[in-house]
């Protein structure tokens, strides 16, 4: 018996500040969670969150971020590599050059249909001389 270490003890609360998110150091969570394993089935895993004022599930995700090596990435969108970035404007502005194309093509066409109207409205006629 003398080589098993004692059984942890209940980790002591920080002090709550009204108004304030609560904000546990990884050192209090890591205490946290080897004194809960450490407690028996018989309720008092229970009445201890209750003091404590954590979830079950809080305990449980502080033990997988104990167990696993922090992932480095932050919320938000993801990183584009550079190529996708020029190839998506690229393409934009390829879409905006052929729009305006297609309006010059067909103000083109309109100005072709005024020129032939007005070059039979001015045409000089056989039967009036």
């Amino acid at each position: 018996m003398g080589n098993n270490p004692d059984p942890p003890t209940e980790p002591e609360l920080p002090p709550a500040v009204p108004g304030k998110k609560r904000v546990f150091t990884e050192d209090f969570r890591r205490r946290c969670v080897a004194y809960y394993d450490s407690l028996p089935k018989d309720g008092s895993k229970g009445a201890y969150l209750r003091r404590c004022g954590v979830f079950s599930s809080q305990i449980t995700d502080w033990r997988r971020s104990s167990q696993s090596t922090p992932a480095v990435s932050k919320p938000g969108r993801k990183p584009t590599d550079a190529v996708v970035v020029e190839n998506a404007q690229l393409q934009a502005k390829v879409a905006k050059l052929e729009r305006e194309l297609e309006r010059a093509n067909t103000v083109i066409e309109v100005q072709k249909k005024v020129t032939s109207l007005l070059e039979m409205h001015l045409e000089p006629k056989g039967d009036e001389s």
